[in-house]
């Protein structure tokens, strides 16, 4: 198998960004137009989610995405940003998707044109995306040195209780951080120790029914402890070929009783390796999960699991939370969300959005699963499980996390 491009056209410079800091690398001046304007009022870009366009994405990612399989366990979603990609994001107004890359790295021309010869090709005769590779407005190590920096949580005395949320956007090369409201000086300490490499706000960020779901279950349904409610997320098959539900980790205490409405749904299964991991399963001897997710408030209301796998980045996505019910393109940012709390971090999360800023989901909704909507009759792709949000912002478990970390996998029949 040949290298993907990751390797091939930054390879001198990736050895560079790891063996050195800050202080090993000259830091670039951001030029001025380091910043892409990724705001648009459509909810689901046509130029983006047509065939071509998800063509083109998912040539991309082939190219510049190392793969990742359950064997492999968590990625941070850093491994690009270690070879001086910063990431990609998209244009609607030019209708191209923008790799952004180290400003210290001056062989944009090559990149680009290797690039948009991928996309060319995956185009074809269609009209679709465009490339275009365009310098970052901080230096890979420098964003690696500010990761470094949230990761260790010590830049204030109460860091380490102020639950956050966290990822980086490739837009505007910045790690933008919700800390809860309750801890300003918290917030005001990062501001001042990362600068212009953070965007800092202060909010409510959470670890994040439908109503009577009866056995087989579902995925998606409402379920609850008597004290809490959550989302399921689709169903699994164990190592020994019995069935489970996944949800959050954060959800129920192990042994607890889930209920979806009046129905019995299951009991909390112990949770493993959390928080890095916030997953659990939720199981009962008596009852059986089905490969179905609840998608409504429309149409059709429930789709069948056909696939799973890790989403591209730029990739169009759903979420069907039990309280926010199903919203769709929900674009995918990349990998790098991570929620703090005071029980430790969950990291190595996709992070996603709608464009135009609109509201995708609220607490309860954790557990939800993020699917894509392949060409055929009423099936869905899974490709991971909501755990974090903050209203317009989800972040979520990657389906190879949850399969390695639970040792199941995805149940594709009925």
């Amino acid at each position: 198998m040949r290298p993907n491009r990751l390797a091939l056209v930054l390879s001198g410079m990736a050895v560079m960004m790891l063996t050195g800091g800050v202080a090993d690398i000259a830091t670039a001046a951001a030029p001025a137009s380091c910043r892409v304007d990724t705001r648009t009022t459509e909810e689901s870009p046509a130029w983006l989610s047509s065939p071509a366009g998800k063509r083109v994405v998912e040539a991309l990612a082939g190219e510049l995405d190392r793969p990742t399989t359950a064997a492999a366990g968590k990625t941070d979603g850093l491994d690009a940003l270690r070879a001086g990609i910063i990431g990609r994001t998209v244009d609607h107004q030019t209708k191209e998707i923008v790799v952004v890359i180290d400003p210290n790295q001056h062989d944009r021309v090559t990149l680009g044109r290797d690039l948009s010869q991928v996309a060319d090709r995956a185009r074809g005769a269609a009209a679709g995306p465009k490339v275009r590779v365009q310098a970052g407005c901080s230096s890979a190590a420098e964003l690696l040195d500010a990761k470094r920096i949230l990761s260790a949580r010590d830049w204030h005395p109460q860091a380490a209780q102020a639950s956050f949320m966290s990822y980086l956007d490739p837009a505007d090369s910045r790690f933008h951080v919700e800390v809860d409201k309750a801890y300003p000086g918290v917030a005001d300490a990062l501001r001042a120790r990362l600068g212009d490499r953070v965007d800092v706000t202060l909010g409510l960020p959470s670890r994040t029914d439908r109503n009577n779901d009866a056995s087989p279950h579902k995925g998606g349904a409402k379920i609850n402890d008597g004290a809490s409610a959550c989302t399921s997320g689709f169903a699994v098959r164990q190592s020994d070929g019995t069935r489970a539900a996944v949800t959050a980790g954060h959800c129920f205490d192990d042994y607890a009783q889930v209920n979806s409405g009046s129905q019995y749904y299951g009991f909390a299964v112990p949770r493993r390796n959390y928080p890095t991991y916030d997953m659990r399963l939720v199981t009962a001897n008596n009852q059986w999960y089905t490969n179905v997710i609840h998608v409504d408030p429309c149409c059709p209301s429930a789709r069948t699991v056909w696939y799973s796998g890790n989403p591209a980045v730029n990739s169009l996505v759903c979420t069907s939370g039990s309280f926010s019910l199903a919203k769709c393109g929900i674009r995918v940012l990349n990998w790098t969300g991570e929620y703090c709390d005071s029980y430790g971090c969950t990291w190595g999360l996709i992070t996603g959005r709608r464009d135009d800023g609109s509201f995708i989901v609220q607490n309860g909704d954790s557990g939800a699963p993020v699917y894509s909507r392949p060409p055929g009759n009423n099936i869905a792709s899974i490709h991971g499980m909501v755990v974090v949000g903050n209203g317009s912002t989800m972040m979520a478990e990657l389906i190879s996390g949850i399969e390695y970390n639970l040792n199941v996998t995805v149940a594709t029949l009925p």
